[in-house]
């Protein structure tokens, strides 16, 4: 469970044999493959023909709904971002989050409630049967990062974290009501997290975290409002080629991730973004 030899379950593993004897002669067995299960648990599924989702805990109720949403999730998601999946993708729900953490990799971060492996279409979330409604808004979360990671195939391309996860946040439905204040806050008192940072990781903090998240939401919801489901799409194409954060808006909408967050703060009501001169202008203190 190394994170440098870790496999999810659910993957597909292919092996061979290739024997030499002295002489230099060799023989290569034929492939073999098999599915690496986690087979501490006696796992329900239900498929269709682009996903399947397996759970061992709450009844078939609670299966159906998360299938379900699951189902209706990825059409959205698809036409959303203008991806077909051609890989199938796989939901495991474990019941609780320990046994989620078990079956990750060694370091895994205490608080995960969900991470999908975009590469190898598997996602892992952790829904006990009381808290249905969380797992509902989970599943749509790791499924729009699967849909995404697919669409970022091959693997040189990528996207600005907010619009990652915003695209995730977005999808759930509606924003809520937590970051939702603290988003009204940083408006009310001019301290947003400026768009090009949150293009790499969020903060580790748990209210700058929440509040990275909030913009990010926002910030697709803008893009999508203004510019529509096709733009939405075009961007993602462009970061799929490879295009450099700053290069693909440009193409896209004409301006950088400055203008992008101009625009974006314009449409909150939101103060004009402060330049980098004055950042660092000092402000004179009067004599006493």
């Amino acid at each position: 469970m190394q994170e440098r030899d870790y496999l999810p379950p659910g993957v597909e593993i292919t092996y061979y044999w290739k024997l030499t004897d002295a002489a230099g002669h060799s023989l290569k067995t034929e492939p073999v493959s098999f599915v690496y299960e986690d087979d501490r648990f006696s796992w329900h599924t239900l498929s269709s023909d682009k996903l399947s989702l397996y759970w061992y805990r709450g009844d078939e109720d609670f299966g159906q709904a998360l299938f379900q949403r699951a189902v209706e999730s990825l059409a959205e998601t698809e036409k959303t971002i203008g991806v077909e999946v051609e890989q199938p993708i796989k939901i495991y729900i474990y019941g609780t989050q320990q046994d989620l953490l078990d079956a990750m990799a060694e370091g895994a971060r205490e608080w995960t409630g969900g991470v999908t492996y975009d590469q190898v279409g598997i996602i892992l979330i952790a829904v006990s049967p009381g808290n249905l409604d969380w797992g509902l808004r989970a599943v749509v979360h790791e499924l729009t990062h699967a849909v995404v990671g697919q669409a970022m195939r091959p693997p040189f391309g990528g996207l600005p974290t907010w619009l990652n996860e915003g695209l995730a946040y977005h999808a759930e439905g509606e924003m809520e009501p937590y970051d939702r204040q603290l988003l009204k806050r940083a408006i009310r008192e001019n301290k947003l997290i400026s768009v090009r940072a949150l293009n790499s990781s969020f903060p580790t903090d748990p209210d700058l975290a929440a509040l990275s998240y909030a913009e990010s939401y926002s910030l697709v919801d803008f893009i999508l409002t203004e510019y529509g489901e096709e733009t939405m799409s075009r961007l993602i194409e462009v970061f799929s080629r490879g295009a450099h954060y700053d290069d693909g808006l440009r193409e896209v909408f004409g301006f950088d991730a400055d203008g992008l967050e101009d625009a974006w703060r314009e449409y909150i009501g939101a103060p004009p973004r402060l330049t980098v001169q004055e950042e660092a202008t000092p402000t004179a203190t009067p004599e006493v």
